[in-house]
């Protein structure tokens, strides 16, 4: 047998931080979604301004993640 190839796992730990991050947030996002009774202003508010936040987390961590990784 040959031998397997691998990715290289340098970065291994960030995306095991990044999935941490995004995976409760994409699933908080899909069960507001999924729990609305219908479409009003309240809703739609709450939902772009989830949106807004988790956005923002993840991109902050990402940036945080890039600086570290240049040290």
């Amino acid at each position: 047998m040959g031998e397997m190839a691998r990715w290289p796992q340098d970065r291994a730990p960030m995306a095991a931080v990044f999935a941490l991050i995004f995976l409760p947030a994409l699933a908080a996002i899909g069960l507001m979604i999924g729990a609305s009774q219908g479409v009003d202003f309240g809703t739609v508010l709450a939902l772009v301004c989830f949106i807004a936040m988790a956005s923002g987390v993840f991109y902050g961590s990402l940036r945080l993640a890039q600086k570290w990784e240049a040290e």
